[in-house]
């Protein structure tokens, strides 16, 4: 979870957070847990094959910014450079939600977080606060 671009909110407006993963099942997981808590979320392209390309740099591994013509989304693409530090979850699945918009109002903080993580993952813990 973290606030990476400015573009987030082109990708999923100014009340969802923008969500990346390479899992299909966390993904609805996820969006269901984002309209149970309040928290809203909406899905990014995965599309690392077509927009990798993004962060290909001539002097490093990698850029963490394209500030020209990209190929994909500059939100999913900054998800997929988190994804890259994680060799793109071999044998892992991962979510990246990117709060940027949600997170703020104004000049102070919404809360957007801990409801939706709380949500998402409360059913593994055996604390029954967390049980639906």
């Amino acid at each position: 979870m973290a606030t990476l671009t400015g573009a987030q909110s082109f990708v999923s407006g100014k009340h969802h957070a923008a969500l990346l993963t390479n899992c299909n099942e966390w993904e609805e997981k996820a969006c269901l847990a984002g309209r149970r808590s309040g928290d809203l979320v909406a899905p990014m392209t995965f599309c690392p094959d077509l927009h990798f390309v993004d962060l290909k740099s001539p002097v490093a591994d990698m850029r963490n910014s394209n500030l020209g013509k990209t190929e994909g989304p500059p939100s999913a693409v900054a998800g997929l450079f988190i994804g890259a530090h994680i060799e793109f979850g071999e044998g892992l699945k991962w979510l990246h939600f990117d709060i940027a918009a949600p997170a703020e109002s104004g000049d102070r903080a919404t809360g957007y977080g801990p409801a939706l993580l709380s949500c998402l993952l409360g059913h593994l813990t055996k604390a029954p606060m967390f049980k639906h």
